[in-house]
């Protein structure tokens, strides 16, 4: 089998798997657990093997755990949607047998986290994951119509293969598309929620600014880690947890309590750096609650930030729409789109825009 030139560093990981839509890596290690981790949607789409494989931060951040890791990355966002998953499944299995394994994913890497949890006898730790993105089962789900509308679903893969499936699903507990899906997967597997609020839809974010991601993932993974603890250990954090101040301040304006809010935002939130996507929440917000001054200067202090991921431009453009700067809105789509021409994120943002 021939090595993707350039994607896997000599002595650290083989390739077990390459096919025309996946490919496995592994990083084998003198260890009674493996993490199998599944890479999530990318927002630049396809591109050659050598292109997409150190391109996910999920990955990139469990590469700091001691544990046997394997990690699954597909060419485009496919959903897993390829007769190549059982091979690779298969194949998978004859690497980690006699293990414990855990599978681990963000959003459609934790889609494919509880599909092929069965195949590999494994628990799960997935994060803001999906149901599915088929509309026949999931009419409401329209983020990544773009990659979507071209894959055939076989079946409700959840349901077929998710039965008895035990684990954890991390996810923001504001995100109602994401909660939608939450109650399905509950319904038909026994994986257990943790509520995160202002967690985002990259939920992995949250989790490793606030625990350190490869650690909590190999704790679970050894088996020393339970819902009970992870809300016992965010509580001890709070207090300078953007987070939790996030969510305080969202609710004490959802509750009228406008005062306290801008105590909040002037205070505790005023020493912390919030990422731009908990910026654009929060000046959202605050636009909402008839507090646009505020939400204006929160507003020229993220348009000073570098811009560097489609979703950055997606976010300030979002802000800016908030503070009804059609302008700057259409300016920033335009932006993000020539320099990300061919991110779906971008794409599917300017035609809703009507830019395209």
């Amino acid at each position: 089998m021939t090595k993707p030139k350039g994607a896997v560093a000599p002595g650290t990981r083989d390739a077990l798997f390459l096919g025309r839509d996946l490919c496995v890596l592994n990083r084998p290690r003198d260890t009674d657990t493996v993490i199998v981790a599944f890479q999530p949607w990318l927002p630049q789409g396809g591109g050659p093997w050598s292109d997409r494989l150190e391109t996910d931060e999920t990955f990139e951040r469990l590469l700091d755990s001691p544990l046997h890791l394997v990690l699954v990355h597909q060419r485009g966002n496919l959903w897993y949607e390829t007769p190549e998953l059982d091979r690779a499944l298969a194949v998978i299995g004859d690497a980690v047998r006699g293990k414990k394994v855990v599978t681990c994913g963000l959003s459609m890497g934790g889609y494919a986290a509880i599909i092929t949890a069965t195949a590999l006898s494994a628990r799960v730790f997935s994060m803001a994951a999906q149901y599915s993105v088929d509309t026949a089962l999931v009419p409401f789900e329209d983020r990544w119509k773009h990659d979507t509308a071209p894959l055939r679903f076989a079946a409700n893969r959840v349901r077929t293969r998710g039965q008895g499936v035990r684990g954890l699903n991390f996810l923001d507990s504001l995100n109602g598309d994401d909660i939608r899906h939450t109650r399905l997967i509950e319904a038909d597997t026994d994986i257990d929620t943790v509520y995160l609020p202002f967690g985002s839809h990259l939920v992995s974010r949250h989790l490793d600014s606030a625990f350190g991601l490869a650690g909590l993932v190999t704790e679970f993974a050894s088996g020393d880690l339970e819902k009970r603890q992870i809300i016992a250990r965010r509580r001890d954090r709070r207090a300078g947890d953007p987070s939790y101040l996030s969510s305080l301040m969202a609710k004490l304006l959802k509750r009228g309590r406008v005062s306290d809010a801008v105590a909040v935002l002037d205070g505790p939130l005023s020493l912390v750096d919030l990422p731009l996507w908990q910026t654009r929440i929060l000046i959202e917000a605050l636009a909402t609650h008839g507090q646009a001054d505020r939400a204006g200067r929160l507003y020229a202090t993220a348009a000073a930030r570098v811009l560097a991921e489609p979703v950055d431009f997606y976010n300030l453009a979002r802000a800016a729409r908030a503070l009804g700067r059609g302008d700057d809105f259409r300016n920033l789509i335009a932006q993000g789109l020539q320099r990300f021409p061919r991110s779906p994120l971008m794409q599917e943002v300017a035609e809703d825009a009507g830019l395209t």
